[in-house]
C-alpha cells in the first residue's frame, strides 16, 4: 500500500515538472516571438523614416526648382492692360541712380539703363547695384559721342570700350544699345551688331530739368507699347518718376522690360516701340 503511494506521489511530481517545462518553453518562445515582431516594427519605422525624409527632400528640391523657374517667367499681361517701358540714359549716377532704383523696387517696376562707359568705370557699385535689381542694363557709349561724326576707329573705341567695362562688372555685354542723340548711321549700327533702342515718348527732361513739367509731357504722350526716354542724372527726374508711375498705372499701363515689350529681340534693327522697329542705320 506505501509501494503504491509513492508510485502514485512519484507520477504527479514527473506531471508537474512536465507542466512546467511546457509553460517554460511557451513563455520563451512567445517572448522570442515579441522581440522579432518588435524588431521588425523598428526596422518598419526605419524605413517609414528613411521614406519621409527621402520625400520631404524630394519636395524641397521640387519645391527650389519651381522658385528658380518662376523667377525667369516672362511677365505676363492681363488682356485689359497697355504696356510701356521706362529707359534712363547717361548714368549711372552715384546720388540719383540708387534713389531711382528704391522707387522702381518699391513700386516693383522694371526699367532698362543705358549707362555711359566713363561712368561705369567711376562708379562700379552702382553698376553693380542696378544688375543686382534685376534691371536691365544696356550701353550708351563711353563718353556720349556722336557716332556719326566718328570714323570706323573712333565708333568701334566707343563700342567696345563700353561692352568691356559693363562685363567685368556684371559678367554680361549689354543686350541693348542706344546712341547718344538718336544718331547712327550704317557703318555705327554694323559695328554695334545688336538692337538699337530709340524711344517713342521724350520726357525733353534734360531741357525742362522740372518735375512736373517732365510728368506732363509723358503722360500726355505715351500711347500703348511706347518706349519712354529719361536720364537717371538729373534728380528732378527722380522726383517725377513716383507720380509718372502712378498716374500711368491708373491709366491701365504695365510697366514691361524691353525683352518683353520688343519680344526679346536679337536682330541688328532699330526700335522706337512695340510695334515700331525699322532696318538699323537706315
Amino acid at each position: 500500500m506505501k509501494m503504491i503511494r509513492l508510485l502514485i506521489t512519484g507520477f504527479i511530481f514527473l506531471l508537474v515538472l512536465c507542466g512546467c517545462a511546457r509553460i517554460s518553453e511557451e513563455f520563451a518562445r512567445g517572448k522570442t516571438e515579441n522581440n522579432l515582431s518588435q524588431s521588425s516594427e523598428l526596422t518598419s519605422n526605419s524605413s517609414s523614416s528613411r521614406t519621409v525624409t527621402s520625400n520631404n527632400k524630394a519636395t524641397t528640391e521640387t519645391s527650389l526648382e519651381n522658385i528658380l523657374e518662376s523667377t525667369t517667367e516672362t511677365e505676363e499681361i492681363p488682356s485689359n492692360k497697355k504696356k510701356v517701358a521706362l529707359t534712363f540714359d547717361d548714368g549711372p549716377d552715384p546720388s540719383n541712380t540708387p534713389k531711382l532704383l528704391e522707387l522702381l523696387k518699391k513700386e516693383k517696376v522694371p526699367a532698362t539703363f543705358f549707362l555711359v562707359g566713363q561712368n561705369v568705370e567711376m562708379y562700379p557699385e552702382v553698376v553693380k547695384a542696378i544688375a543686382k535689381d534685376g534691371q536691365t542694363i544696356g550701353s550708351h557709349t563711353y563718353d556720349h559721342q556722336d557716332l556719326s561724326t566718328l570714323d570706323e576707329s573712333g565708333m568701334t573705341n566707343e563700342i567696345t570700350k563700353t561692352d568691356q567695362s559693363i562685363k567685368k562688372l556684371t559678367g554680361k555685354n549689354p543686350a541693348y544699345f542706344r546712341p547718344p542723340y538718336g544718331s547712327v548711321n550704317a557703318k555705327a549700327a554694323e559695328l554695334i551688331n545688336r538692337p538699337i533702342i530709340q524711344w517713342s515718348v521724350d520726357s525733353e527732361d534734360w531741357k525742362s530739368k522740372d518735375a512736373q513739367m517732365i510728368i506732363d509731357k509723358v503722360t500726355s504722350s505715351v500711347y500703348d507699347g511706347s518706349i519712354i526716354l529719361l536720364h537717371d542724372i538729373h534728380p528732378e527726374t527722380i522726383a517725377a518718376v513716383p507720380e509718372i508711375i502712378r498716374d500711368l498705372k491708373k491709366e491701365d499701363y504695365q510697366f514691361v522690360s524691353l525683352d518683353t515689350l520688343l519680344n526679346n529681340p536679337s536682330s541688328n534693327e532699330t526700335y522706337y516701340g512695340e510695334n515700331d522697329h525699322r532696318p538699323a542705320g537706315g
